[in-house]
C-alpha cells in the first residue's frame, strides 16, 4: 500500500481510523482483470456487496498465497496510481461535469454534497479539501472503467495507456453520462451503482479512447 496512507487503515470493525480496509480492497476489485476482462463482467460487487470483494481477496489468497498468479500481487505495480486516480477523479467530479454541461450545477445533483462553512469534504486517500463528496455509487463505475487501460506485462499489472492523462479527456464524459443515468433512474443514486449496463458504457468508452491512442 501507499506508504503515506497505511497507518490510517482500519482493519478491524470499529478501529478508530480514517480509512477501512473494506473500501480498499473494494477499489481494487475495480482492477482486477483476471476477474472482469472485458464489459461483458463488470465489478459491480464492489458498490453492492463489500462483503463479496473481502472474499474474492481472501479466495485469491487461499488459492494462490503470495505466489505471482495472484491478482493481487500483480497489482501492487499499480496500486499507488489507481490510489492516485480515485482521489484525481473524486477531487474533479464537479469540474468534469462543468466542463462537460457548461451550464451544468453538478453540486444540485441528488446524492451529491458541496462543502460548506459546516462541513468539509476532503479526498479519500491524500485527505485534501475537495469542492464535492460524490456518491460511491457514481465514483466505482468510473473509476473501474479505466481497467480498460491495465494489461499484464511479465506477470504484472501496468498501465498501458497513461491513465491521468485519459482521465483528465475522458472525465468530463463520463461524469456527465453518469449524471444523465442518475436522471434516467429516477434521480437514484443507489441504482446508478448496481446498474451493469451503466459499468460497461463507461468501460467501452475508455476501451474506445485507448485503441484510439494505439491507432495514432
Amino acid at each position: 500500500a501507499n506508504e503515506t496512507f497505511a497507518n490510517e487503515i482500519a482493519y478491524k470493525e470499529n478501529e478508530d481510523k480514517r480509512l477501512a480496509i473494506d473500501d480498499i480492497l473494494a477499489i481494487l476489485n475495480l482492477f482486477n482483470i483476471d476477474e472482469y476482462e472485458d464489459s461483458n463482467r463488470n465489478p459491480v460487487c464492489s458498490y453492492s456487496s463489500k462483503s463479496k470483494c473481502i472474499k474474492l481477496y481472501l479466495d485469491a489468497y487461499n488459492k494462490f498465497q503470495e505466489s505471482v498468479v495472484n491478482p493481487y500481487v500483480k497489482m501492487q505495480p499499480i496500486m499507488g496510481e489507481i490510489f492516485k486516480l480515485y482521489d484525481m477523479l473524486e477531487a474533479n467530479m464537479g469540474e468534469f461535469y462543468t466542463q462537460a454541461v457548461s451550464d451544468g450545477r453538478y453540486g444540485r445533483t441528488k446524492g451529491v454534497e458541496s462543502s460548506n462553512d459546516k462541513k468539509q469534504h476532503t479526498n479519500m486517500f491524500s485527505d485534501d479539501d475537495i469542492a464535492y463528496k460524490s456518491p460511491k455509487s457514481f465514483i466505482y463505475p468510473i473509476l473501474a472503467s479505466f481497467r480498460a487501460l491495465v494489461v499484464e506485462k511479465s506477470g504484472k499489472f501496468s498501465f498501458g495507456t497513461d491513465p491521468i492523462k485519459a482521465l483528465n479527456d475522458l472525465g468530463p464524459e463520463l461524469v456527465r453520462l453518469t449524471v444523465e443515468r442518475n436522471r434516467t433512474l429516477g434521480n437514484n443514486p443507489n441504482a446508478v451503482g448496481k446498474d451493469s449496463n451503466h459499468w460497461s458504457q463507461l468501460f467501452d468508452k475508455v476501451l474506445l479512447y485507448r485503441w484510439k491512442i494505439k491507432s495514432n
